[in-house]
């Protein structure tokens, strides 16, 4: 069943723009919560670095200290990175890497 002319044109209308503010909002939103996420995370992992080193020398990760130095810098300023929308594909690409191993 068709919808009348005049409902097809809100609907239209309604969609248009959902798709030019709704979407770049959520986007938005997504972006600087994943951020966000990462950042307290390195924040934490720097502030720890000893219990962070002692569960990485647990794992058997080669050089635990300086692994737990390197993923709590790139959480950290990969996360601000992604939060600020600066470099966003460059630090996805380390906080990716740093994922994967996790």
């Amino acid at each position: 069943m068709a919808l009348p002319s005049s409902l097809a044109k809100y609907r239209t209308l309604g969609l248009d723009v959902a798709e030019r503010h709704v979407k770049p909002l959520g986007l938005l939103l997504l972006r600087v919560s994943i951020g966000l996420y990462f950042a307290v995370s390195g924040w934490g992992k720097i502030h720890h670095l000893d219990k962070v080193t002692a569960f990485f020398t647990e794992l058997k990760i080669p050089m635990p200290h300086a692994q737990a130095i390197m993923v709590s810098c790139v959480e950290l300023f990969g996360g601000l990175a992604v939060t600020l929308g600066l470099f966003t594909r460059l630090a996805a690409l380390p906080l990716s890497a740093t994922m994967v191993v996790a």
